[in-house]
């Protein structure tokens, strides 16, 4: 039926009706009805913006707006009438509702529109801020906001085993390969936290075991004192004394502290000890340990030909041996030096008193294999013997020498350290021989004085540079 015009029972969505002559379509319902939100793809987003966010829902036509609480949105896109894609502003943290606002009106406030704002990570301490260069130091930092943690970096390297106990509380294992102070900052999905004071973690002094010689054993092995921060440094082996069948590290410890102390990269050895290893084997080992020592340089910070061999009585007399064998530039030697026909000697005068100077003879017949000989003839037990003396291996273009020998010594006979110097002499070898009045068998002819110390270390810095 027409009413003046009108058609009546049109559909309703589509109705139309003829009013003066014109034709006026009513419009269709979802262009009328106001949008609506059902899903967010992604339900948080840092503080500084730029998260993209897929909004599902309905009605999405005509939009004119998606605010973030009452900050929009933008770069609007929208793909159909129930799907569209905004960026997130920069929002101060918290919780708002994500809106869409059309020509028809705007979103309700729901729960599948909440949208959470983080912020980035900070850090107010780290415990402890200090660690050695291999790494592997547990740190405990507190802070706020971590969230979503996804590194913990150390000037650009990765820290090991994070584990996240709260918003403001994490664990890391500091990785190997720091030097000196970086900046650790946290990671998360949020943003990285700033460079603080708080956030220094520092490299000091690196002490650690290293095995030299390729094996498990314990007696191969050194004990490295090092500073990364320093440059083409000078370093040192110290070789503890004990009369070749004992002693330990713990002994050179007054040396290890002095030379690290001013400057110096400080390795201080074990080597093989005891009456059935051979004075052969004693000097393998040290030859190892220079030689991984000089191959491992730049891990150190060191300057290979700037080299040191020190050495207390036993270790005195080895550091004289490796010393000449090549790869160091000075060499100190505190109550060690020994000539083996001065010991042979001394001790047959004394036979058969058990004085120390005949303990030390003993313990050198039971390296060498057989009684002393004198080193001018060829046989086995001589070419052992003359191997044993370091006067025997003094030439021209030898390291530089500091010996010091205690006029009341009954150990190694105060005579040997003149000799060898009138030895190193004779081919021109830079040498401060220092009889020590007073003093017997101990390196306390050195460090029982700051001044005697300062001594040893200008002489050998002087020479080492």
């Amino acid at each position: 039926m027409t009413v003046r015009g009108l058609r009546v029972g049109a559909p309703l969505g589509l109705a139309a009706a003829l009013v003066t002559g014109l034709l006026i379509a009513a419009p269709a319902a979802s262009a009328t009805a106001s949008p609506s939100v059902s899903k967010l793809s992604v339900t948080s987003g840092p503080t500084a913006g730029k998260t993209r966010v897929n909004l599902t829902g309905r009605n999405f036509t005509t939009v004119t707006a998606v605010k973030f609480g009452q900050t929009p949105g933008t770069a609007i896109a929208v793909h159909a009438s129930t799907s569209l894609q905004v960026t997130a502003p920069a929002h101060v943290a918290g919780v708002v509702y994500v809106r869409v606002t059309t020509r028809s009106g705007t979103s309700s406030v729901v729960t599948t529109e909440r949208f959470v704002f983080v912020a980035p990570p900070t850090m107010t301490s780290l415990t402890p801020n200090t660690g050695n260069p291999p790494g592997g130091t547990r740190m405990t930092i507190r802070g706020a906001n971590f969230v979503h943690v996804t590194a913990v970096k150390f000037a650009g390297l990765a820290g090991r085993n994070i584990v996240v106990s709260s918003s403001d509380v994490l664990a890391v294992t500091v990785p190997a390969g720091i030097y000196g102070t970086v900046d650790v900052r946290v990671v998360t999905a949020y943003g990285t936290s700033r460079v603080t004071s708080a956030d220094h973690f520092t490299v000091a002094k690196g002490v650690r075991s290293f095995q030299y010689a390729g094996t498990k054993d314990p007696n191969q092995s050194l004990t490295a004192t090092w500073l990364p921060t320093r440059v083409n440094a000078p370093w040192v082996v110290t070789i503890h004394g004990g009369s070749w069948i004992n002693g330990t590290q713990a002994n050179t410890q007054n040396a290890v502290n002095a030379f690290y102390a001013h400057g110096w990269q400080v390795f201080n050895l074990s080597y093989r000890v005891g009456l059935n290893v051979t004075y052969d084997q004693q000097v393998q080992d040290l030859r190892s340990a220079r030689d991984w020592i000089r191959a491992h340089a730049a891990s150190f910070h060191l300057n290979p030909n700037r080299g040191t061999a020190y050495g207390f009585s036993a270790g005195g007399h080895l550091a004289a041996v490796l010393g000449l064998s090549g790869g160091f530039r000075t060499v100190v030697s505190l109550s060690g030096v020994l000539r083996p026909e001065q010991v042979a000697s001394d001790a047959e005068a004394s036979t058969p008193a058990p004085t120390p100077t005949v303990n030390l003879y003993e313990r050198e017949r039971v390296m060498m294999g057989c009684d002393y000989v004198s080193v001018d003839t060829s046989d086995d037990c001589a070419l052992r013997w003359r191997a044993f003396s370091p006067e025997f291996a003094i030439k021209s273009g030898a390291p530089a020498f500091y010996i010091v020998e205690g006029t009341l010594d009954t150990v190694v006979p105060p005579s040997s350290a003149v000799s060898f110097g009138a030895a190193l002499a004779k081919y021109g070898v830079p040498h401060l021989v220092t009889m020590a009045a007073g003093y017997g068998h101990t390196d306390q002819e050195v460090f029982d004085s700051a001044a005697k110390q300062a001594s040893m270390l200008r002489y050998v810095l002087a020479h080492s540079s």
